[in-house]
């Protein structure tokens, strides 16, 4: 049987690749669980820098397996709601994440699918790729990827779509301000990749307390939001990341990061 989440690792870039083809990688609960699991060794690895997601074949993710989740019909309610908990518990991810997930998206990404593009910090569309928060058209909600995309489209874009079931195509994806890249298909892997390796090389520092500082003022209203960001700022100031770099802007070099 093929790993559901194939993993890799190179120059600080822990490229995670979803391997179920067959099934437009549609979020099984073996697939949902075993991105779950490579998303937090990867946030818990020290050489980890930046997080590559993407995937195998056509599509990025066709959103739930609805052939698996018909066949929990007449299970006991303890075994389905152990399938909504595992998909709920992979979509909260994307709350808690402390360094930075870059998409690369190609062909369909309906539903769940929808929601990684959303748990995902910056995203690199295909040209043809297509978007749909598409469950209130087989009967259900989408509710366990419902707080990603209010935080990526906004309460009233994100409740249109999952209230239509509209699809939309990667130029208004990018309007909307779910994906930030619009590519040829052929391109979706190479700037994604690129994208990774170049934050990658950025301070870990700058990386690390940067995303700490905007997760935590990402929920805080008014001036408290600023005080947080300020905080957070005394650190990075603080560090010899920054003082390498700075020295290293003036002699006209690449700076050698230390992550202290």
């Amino acid at each position: 049987m093929n790993d559901p989440v194939l993993r890799t690792f190179s120059g600080g870039v822990a490229d995670l690749c979803l391997n179920r083809p067959e099934k437009h990688n549609a979020l099984s609960s073996d697939l949902a669980a075993a991105l779950a699991l490579a998303l937090r060794e990867a946030e818990a690895d020290a050489d980890v820098r930046v997080i590559l997601l993407r995937s195998v074949g056509k599509n990025f993710c066709a959103g739930g397996d609805l052939e698996a989740f018909s066949k929990l019909r007449g299970k006991p309610v303890t075994e389905q709601h152990e399938e909504v908990r595992l998909l709920g518990d992979l979509f909260a991810l994307g709350r808690t994440l402390r360094k930075p997930v870059i998409g690369a998206v190609q062909g369909s990404a309906m539903g769940g699918g929808m929601g990684l593009t959303a748990l995902c910090h910056v995203v690199v569309a295909g040209r043809s790729s297509r978007f749909g928060a598409t469950e209130i058209r087989v009967g259900l909600f989408p509710m366990v990827i419902g707080p990603l995309l209010i935080d990526a489209l906004g309460y009233r874009q994100a409740l249109a779509l999952a209230l239509t079931g509209r699809l939309i195509a990667a130029d208004e994806a990018l309007r909307m301000g779910l994906v930030h890249q619009v590519v040829e298909d052929e391109a979706i892997e190479q700037n994604a990749r690129a994208l990774a390796e170049e934050m990658a090389s950025r301070s870990p520092v700058a990386l690390r307390v940067g995303m700490e500082a905007y997760l935590n003022a990402h929920d805080i209203q008014g001036p408290e939001a600023f005080n947080v960001m300020r905080a957070f700022s005394n650190v990075v100031f603080l560090s010899a990341d920054l003082q390498e770099g700075t020295q290293a802007f003036l002699e006209k070099r690449s700076p050698v990061w230390t992550g202290k």
